[in-house]
């Protein structure tokens, strides 16, 4: 979960749960090698009210987009590739910080983007999301997982 603590949007997360708890919740959870990142904006529009009168506003914003060669998959992730949202890491909000050609064991939930009738993946740092590397018991407590089909 993450939190606008302050006007500059700083991000507070929830402590976090098991590897087994955190796939429960999660839309998808594999293992997978970056091979692009890309920045993603996405407008969407809103009408407010002010002093009686209805406006609209257009709203930005900007997001990281990960393609991952996936490897291994427990959950959400059936084929050998997958896309992940992620907030873009310069506005402070909970944005994890992928690196090309890194491995990582990726936690997302799936959320509706405004303006879609499609969900994408999202992960954020208030996630298990890390590199492999530093991954090792949750890869121990999670077991082996399905090898990706086509």
């Amino acid at each position: 979960m993450c939190v606008a603590a302050t006007p500059a949007l700083a991000c507070s997360c929830a402590p976090f749960t098991t590897a087994k708890a955190a796939l429960k919740k999660a839309d998808a959870v594999f293992v997978g090698k970056v091979v692009d990142i890309s920045v993603l904006d996405i407008y969407s529009k809103i009408k407010i009210n002010d002093s009686g009168k209805t406006k609209t506003m257009i709203l930005n914003a900007r997001y990281y987009k990960v393609k991952f060669a996936v490897s291994q998959s427990w959950k959400g992730a059936p084929r050998r590739t997958a896309s992940v949202l992620t907030n873009y890491s310069g506005s402070a909000a909970c944005g994890y910080s992928f690196a090309k050609a890194k491995t990582y064991i990726v936690y997302a939930h799936a959320s509706l983007r405004p303006g879609s009738k499609y969900k994408d993946l999202y992960t954020s740092i208030c996630e298990r999301t890390a590199n492999v590397l530093d991954a090792k018991k949750d890869l121990i407590e999670l077991g082996k997982g399905k090898v990706p089909r086509v």
